[in-house]
């Protein structure tokens, strides 16, 4: 008997509480676990030691994704980009929700004339307090 296994398609995404709508498979995050570097040393006879480092610099949470160039999406922007510190939920079918606070927009949305027009929308911060 062959095994299941269950692909991510969708998943809500939360912005201080308000549930926001998004392009289909726009939605990325990073958890922001970092970057290890491992080292190995040796103690002599053919015996090593790995020696990890944590690059604090790189534990950054960051969550991408693409609106539909609407109204109601420039209203929502205009709001993310007035403030500093954003409330993200993300709940898809895999496990608990991830969350991320204190998380800020930043990139410079850019809103193309268009009919089928998309405007990315980048946020960072610092790791989610759920992974």
């Amino acid at each position: 008997m062959a095994n299941t296994v269950q692909k991510q398609a969708d998943a809500s995404l939360k912005i201080n509480d308000v549930k926001v709508s998004y392009k289909v498979a726009s939605l990325e995050y990073e958890q922001g676990y970092g970057e290890k570097k491992v080292d190995i040393d040796t103690v002599g006879g053919g015996e090593q030691t790995a020696v990890v480092s944590e690059d604090v610099s790189t534990k950054k949470g960051t969550v991408t994704f693409k609106l539909s160039n609407t109204e109601e999406s420039r209203n929502l922007i205009d709001s993310w980009a007035a403030g500093y510190t954003h409330t993200i939920q993300i709940f898809d079918s895999f496990s608990k929700p991830t969350v991320y606070t204190g998380m800020s927009m930043t990139n410079q949305p850019k809103y193309p004339v268009s009919t089928e027009a998309e405007i990315d929308v980048t946020f960072e911060g610092p790791a989610s307090v759920s992974n």
